[in-house]
């Protein structure tokens, strides 16, 4: 297997990893949890400074998280009420995206994303 897909698979297992550890913890420890994942979202784009793909993993979270038709609405009604509300879930879903995407730029040094 290619080195730049094992990091992307180490990237996508680390932030799976992560989101399973922040909806087992209780919820008054979950606010640490979220806090790590922020960062190491932060280190990730220390190492990775792809500024778009940060912006793209953004971007992902916010409509993952917010926009209950975007997926199946029975387990967005789950994963809201896991998470204690929908800000919550938002704020999870944004530190998933930018986890996998800062992989993927981590991965891919050269990437170029082009807006328009």
């Amino acid at each position: 297997m290619e080195s730049n897909m094992i990091i992307i698979l180490a990237g996508i297992i680390i932030a799976m990893i992560w989101l399973i550890v922040c909806i087992v913890i209780e919820e008054k420890n979950r606010k640490y949890i979220i806090m790590t994942g922020i960062m190491i979202d932060v280190v990730l784009f220390m190492i990775c400074r792809n500024c778009k793909l940060f912006l793209i993993g953004v971007a992902g979270g916010l409509l993952c998280g917010s926009v209950p038709n975007f997926g199946n609405l029975w387990k967005y009604e789950i994963a809201v009420r896991e998470m204690k509300g929908v800000k919550n879930w938002v704020v999870v879903s944004i530190i998933l995206f930018v986890m996998i995407f800062m992989a993927i730029g981590i991965a891919y040094p050269d990437l170029e994303i082009v807006f328009g």
